[in-house]
C-alpha cells in the first residue's frame, strides 16, 4: 500500500470547478451548488481520501447504489433485463 499516492486539497478544488454544470436526479448536491462551496468541502474531500487511501477502506455509505432494469430492445422478452447501476 505504501505505493499509493496522497492527494492534496487542491487537486479536489480544481476538479469540483472543472465538472460540468450537468447532475443527476441522484445527486444530493447538484453540482451547480457544489462548485462554490469548492474551497469549503475541498479539506473534507481530501482527508477521506487519504484515509480510504492509507486504510485501504471505503465508508459503507459510498457502496450504496440505485439499479434500475432497462429494457435493451422493446421487441425482446421483460425477464431479459440490463441492469443499469446509479451510485448515490
Amino acid at each position: 500500500m505504501s505505493c499509493l499516492l496522497t492527494t492534496v486539497r487542491a487537486n479536489f478544488t480544481t476538479t469540483i470547478r472543472r465538472l460540468p454544470d450537468k447532475s443527476c436526479a441522484a445527486d444530493t448536491l447538484p453540482t451547480p451548488q457544489l462548485k462554490p462551496a469548492a474551497d469549503l468541502i475541498a479539506p473534507f474531500l481530501t482527508e477521506l481520501f487519504n484515509r480510504s487511501l492509507s486504510t485501504a477502506t471505503v465508508p459503507l455509505v459510498f457502496k450504496a447504489a440505485l439499479i434500475t432494469p432497462l429494457l435493451k430492445k422493446t421487441d425482446l422478452d421483460p425477464a431479459v433485463y440490463i441492469p443499469d447501476t446509479s451510485l448515490d
